[in-house]
């Protein structure tokens, strides 16, 4: 009997001592401040934020609002085409989604909270009505943007089509009432076409569509090798399908012509499938208003052909999306693969221009120009060997 108390004792003794040393070590962690870029310190800030909210604001909140806000701050953050949409607004997304997107040369993107226009294509109705680059979208049809994503303002000029709707933007701090009219209202200008700038053949790509190579090797056969200098002009250029811009790069270089990748894994290669049609000195005109297709096609001809990027630097954004569903219903919209010019490195950031062309770099007599004139005229100088002589 008195071993089996003995042993008796020895075991609650451990466990006693076993018990404490772990309620001092939780108490321990308690005290002590998570490591840094652990997910528990952002897990625990993001609860005791919302816990304040709750417990501070100044009215009840609804917490299903609160949440869908985080929700959609958490998308935003992830870039200007991430998009979180709510479990009740998932079958409207779809049809908005499934339905053919007004062809009205609006290219709009929400980034921060804001919806602002990226991109207006060249005899659109967007370029009609008086739309802008850079212009804030501050209602549509009367209705606040502020809450609203790009698919839903799309689906709702989609709905539209029949007549104009009214587009308020703000532009350097001032409102613009613009009235956007219908697709056929306006007769959109060849997304392919050459132009003669001093003397120098300007290759203009407004769009990356399916039969967009072609147009290109047409335009490159007429111009022929006795066209040694070639400027191809990508700024706006928004839209479009990278699949497309590397087939253009097929045409100008050889070799490598870039990925897919979807962190370090590779999708998809691109390769030339023989000899370019067309071989000269090459000068790419961008601007902040060339994503995604551009920006593949201009980081192929500046890495595999040695063209020369002037103007501004670009948006920085040629990725693939994909969707995924979460369990509560809801979908998340994000970029799964980012695309890669020859040097492999992920076209997620913008190309900086070789020859930077901003308000600082405007010369005397260049007081009156805009700054897509100014692009121009700077490309096309290069290609002459004017920029060579200014600088010397």
């Amino acid at each position: 009997m008195t071993q089996h108390r003995t042993r008796f004792l020895v075991i609650s003794l451990v466990l006693s001592a076993l018990f404490s040393a772990a309620s001092w070590l939780a108490a321990q962690a308690r005290r002590e401040a998570p490591e840094p870029d652990s997910r528990y310190k952002y897990e625990s800030v993001f609860h005791e934020t919302l816990q304040r909210v709750r417990e501070a604001y100044v009215n009840e909140v609804d917490d299903r609002q609160l949440m869908a806000g985080a929700y959609e701050g958490a998308a935003d953050a992830l870039g200007a085409f991430a998009v979180y949409v709510p479990a009740e607004q998932v079958a409207e997304y779809r049809r908005a989604k499934a339905q053919a997107r007004r062809d009205n040369g609006l290219f709009l993107v929400r980034e921060r909270g804001w919806i602002y226009v990226a991109g207006v294509e060249e005899g659109s109705p967007a370029e009609t009505a008086g739309f802008e680059r850079g212009d804030l979208v501050a209602k549509v049809g009367g209705e606040p943007t502020r809450d609203l994503q790009v698919w839903q303002i799309e689906a709702h000029l989609a709905g539209h089509a029949d007549r104009p709707v009214a587009v308020t933007v703000v532009r350097q701090g001032e409102n613009h009432e613009l009235k956007l009219e219908p697709a056929a209202a306006a007769a959109a200008r060849p997304a392919v076409r050459v132009e003669t700038v001093s003397g120098i053949p300007v290759l203009r790509i407004g769009r990356f569509e399916s039969d967009t190579a072609a147009a290109v090797e047409r335009e490159l056969r007429r111009l022929g090798p006795a066209a040694g200098k070639l400027a191809v002009d990508l700024r706006g250029t928004v839209n479009g399908d990278p699949a497309a811009a590397f087939e253009v790069a097929d045409l100008l270089l050889a070799g490598e012509l870039g990925t897919l990748k979807a962190r370090e894994d590779v999708q998809k290669r691109f390769a030339a499938s023989g000899e370019p049609v067309w071989r000269g000195q090459m000068v790419v005109l961008v601007d902040r208003g060339s994503l995604g297709a551009a920006e593949v096609l201009a980081a192929a001809l500046k890495q595999g052909a040695g063209a020369t990027l002037v103007g501004e630097t670009t948006f920085g954004h040629a990725g693939e999306q994909k969707e995924v569903e979460l369990a509560s219903g809801a979908v998340l919209e994000l970029t799964g693969a980012f695309y890669a010019g020859p040097d492999g490195e992920l076209l997620d950031e913008g190309l900086e221009p070789d020859v930077e062309v901003d308000e600082r770099s405007r010369r005397l007599g260049e007081r009156d120009l805009d700054i897509d004139e100014l692009i121009l005229r700077r490309g096309v100088g290069v290609l002459a060997g004017e920029e060579q002589k200014k600088a010397a």
